[in-house]
């Protein structure tokens, strides 16, 4: 009985495989979402979960956003510092449930397309 690829479950793999060639190429390009998630949990507020994600100018500019409102916010020290806690608290659950799914889906169709020219594959 022929064993088909885990993925795409149109190529034919040997028994010791679990992905076609193509499906494995895509899949080391892919970066993991709990990798991601994990970087965005404990350490939001240094974007290094955008590092990871290969977005260096958003993760500069999101890391130097939070850096200037904390900063600004302590500065002042008149109370608008829970103000700023709490807005960067929504963005970065805004940043979890919207921006990191559409990054990982421009990753994984940025990988199939460099897989299919790596492959031939039309």
């Amino acid at each position: 009985m022929p064993i088909y690829c885990a993925k795409c479950n149109k190529v034919e793999v040997g028994p010791d495989e679990v992905y076609c060639p193509f499906c494995s190429a895509v899949e080391q390009r892919k970066k993991k979402a709990w990798i991601a998630y994990l970087l965005w949990f404990f350490l939001w507020p240094f974007c290094l979960h955008w590092y990871y994600l290969g977005s260096y100018r958003q993760a500069i500019g999101r890391g130097l956003a939070c850096v200037i409102a904390v900063s600004l916010a302590f500065i002042t020290n008149r109370g608008e510092w829970l103000f700023v806690l709490s807005a960067l608290g929504v963005w970065s659950l805004v940043d979890a449930f919207v921006f990191i799914p559409r990054a990982l889906k421009r990753i994984e169709k940025k990988a199939e397309e460099e897989a299919k020219g790596e492959f031939s594959i039309p």
